[in-house]
């Protein structure tokens, strides 16, 4: 089953491309979850491309009605961080998406529930069972992000 329906035609589709396989519609899908995931990590991508990838893809999230979308940046084979998790983590950073992203969950920093709370400034139990059952405890590839409401 797919994660999103097209609002147009109805048929079960991902988050991109930004145009519906089946009817071209370009309104942004309906989420069938609360969480929705990013694979940035792919071979041979480079920042950029996977910097585009995650901005149109983060529009889309935030339109669809997700909460949260986990973003798969890998870690890199250099010791200290690959460059699409850096670029990522310095645009939080410094703030490039603010009105998309109300928070970040960095993976790598989260161990249990308590930490995730302690992160969040709150209960978190439907965000802690996602990250358990996608494996993003203590993950440095990985990075959830809290999304800012729909205004639908």
């Amino acid at each position: 089953m797919k994660p999103f329906l097209c609002r147009q035609c109805g048929n079960g589709r991902d988050l991109l491309p930004a145009a519906c396989p089946f009817c071209q519609d370009e309104e942004p899908p309906e989420a069938l979850a609360p969480y929705a995931k990013l694979d940035l990590d792919r071979l041979g991508v480079t920042v950029e491309d996977a910097m585009r990838t995650f901005e149109e893809a983060l529009r889309l999230a935030g339109d669809s009605g997700l909460k949260w979308l986990v973003v798969l940046h890998g870690y890199g084979s250099s010791g200290s961080g690959g460059r699409i998790r850096q670029a990522l983590r310095q645009g939080l950073e410094d703030n490039h998406w603010a009105d998309r992203i109300w928070d970040a969950v960095i993976c790598d920093t989260v161990r249990n529930r308590s930490e995730l709370e302690a992160a969040m400034g709150g209960e978190q139990r439907e965000l802690y069972r996602c990250m358990e059952r996608e494996r993003l405890l203590v993950n440095p590839g990985a990075t959830v992000l809290v999304l800012v409401p729909a205004s639908r």
